[in-house]
């Protein structure tokens, strides 16, 4: 790491890699750290390589998490961040610091996700207390997640950004996947506790609405970051896909009430659509990994004093075409309620309802969203939605019961609704190939 390009092989020899995981503290305007975030090294998108990092890194994250408590370099490295993600905003067309944020997100996640396997929150107290220098005494750790929605929001989407907004979902993946290795109830888990009440309300609906935006424009992941295998091996998702896949499964035991033990499938081979195949569905990775951070935060429990913010979002969006404005359902607190373009909304959820997320988003949408549901049920081109969900169940022998069981949940609470019934019998289909 550090002077331009680097690989997996020169990390032991590497003067800047050993000068950071050392005991020497280095300041924040140290210009080493120009030096140390010049690396040219890929953030993996296979299980393979994602693995051969972890282990190749292993050495150096536990010397890291040895000598931190007294240098303190990981904060520093977030300020870093910090800093540079508030420059980019102005200047997004300057490689140069789009490279150097991206770096230093990139090791800031590999020690973060490191910290939260090891001892979940311990190492992590320090950059919970509030700061000396901030008149607001806001922690570290709470200016770093602002910072990391702030980017997603506001850095446009392009072949240069692509990587590094990526690098931010992942990273917040990784922060929120401590549910997975937590010892105690998540609630009252600090890094839980910043998402949830410590964040601009307004700031929670515009990230929320950027989720959605970024899952609807599937933005084709660009050639040169592309997960297409070169050695002729199996193009599988890379670890931070799994993260997702697998934080935002749980929630089907929670919507399921348990009635599976399968783990989320992928999509089916041969479904009719125009993105569904394996591999677009997979270089897609912006739109994934988007929708799997918005299930994990919609999905989170809260106790009735402090409601889930991204999910009251969620269900009160309206159409940018509608007339409706927005309402507020039982037990709903005022937020800045934002709108989407139903229509490209339900065209790509009629692309991907036969994914898990996506059939989990529809449900929520169709269940809690009264805005949404009056519009899917309007439509007069229902059957694009309906026969992939039919499908599901159909190929029921290629599925896991989670996903099945949502596709009926769906199917019901459409047919609870006499005009839908009265439409769905009146639309003639050709011939199915299934």
């Amino acid at each position: 790491m550090g002077a331009q390009y680097s690989s997996l092989n020169d990390l032991k020899s590497n003067e800047y890699l050993s000068r950071f995981i050392s005991e020497e503290s280095i300041l924040i305007n140290d210009p080493f750290w120009n030096q140390f975030l010049s690396f040219r090294l890929q953030s993996p998108f296979t299980t393979a390589h994602s693995k051969l990092l972890d282990e190749s890194c292993l050495i150096y994250l536990q010397q890291f998490v040895l000598n931190n408590p007294k240098t303190n370099n990981y904060g520093t490295l977030i300020e870093v961040f910090n800093r540079l993600a508030n420059v980019i905003r102005d200047e997004y067309n300057n490689n140069i610091i789009i490279h150097q944020t991206y770096n230093s997100l990139f090791i800031l996640r590999l020690i973060t996700k490191y910290f939260i396997e090891i001892d979940s929150e311990q190492n992590f107290y320090p950059y919970f207390l509030p700061q000396d220098i901030s008149t607001e005494r806001i922690s570290l750790m709470t200016i770093f997640v602002d910072t990391l929605f702030r980017t997603t929001i506001m850095l446009p989407v392009d072949s240069s950004t692509y990587g590094l907004h990526l690098e931010v979902l992942n990273t917040l993946l990784s922060l929120l996947s401590i549910q997975m290795c937590a010892k105690e109830a998540i609630f009252i888990s600090s890094i839980y506790s910043i998402f949830m009440h410590r964040l601009d309300p307004l700031l929670i609906s515009e990230f929320t609405r950027t989720l959605l935006e970024h899952f609807i424009k599937q933005i084709e992941c660009p050639p040169f970051l592309a997960a297409d295998s070169t050695d002729g091996s199996k193009n599988e998702s890379g670890s931070l896909f799994k993260i997702g896949q697998t934080v935002a499964s749980s929630l089907w035991s929670v919507v399921t009430l348990g009635m599976s033990s399968s783990s989320t499938s992928t999509a089916t081979e041969g479904t009719a659509t125009s993105i569904d195949s394996i591999k677009d569905l997979r270089n897609r990775h912006l739109s994934n990994q988007s929708i799997h951070l918005l299930l994990i935060l919609s999905n989170h429990f809260t106790n009735d004093i402090h409601r889930n913010p991204y999910r009251l979002a969620l269900l009160h969006f309206t159409d940018t075409q509608g007339k409706n404005s927005p309402t507020n359902l039982p037990d709903s607190e005022p937020l800045p309620w934002f709108s989407i373009d139903y229509h490209r909304l339900y065209d790509v959820l009629c692309q991907t309802v036969h994914t898990d997320q996506s059939t989990l988003l529809l449900y929520l949408l169709l269940h809690r969203n009264q805005h949404f549901k009056a519009y899917v049920i309007s439509r007069t081109n229902i059957d694009q939605i309906v026969l992939p969900v039919l499908r599901v169940i159909y190929t029921s022998t290629e599925q896991n019961s989670h996903h099945i069981y949502m596709s009926l949940i769906i199917l019901l609470i459409l047919s609870e609704d006499d005009f839908f019934n009265r439409t769905i019998h009146d639309i003639k289909l050709k011939k199915l190939t299934w």
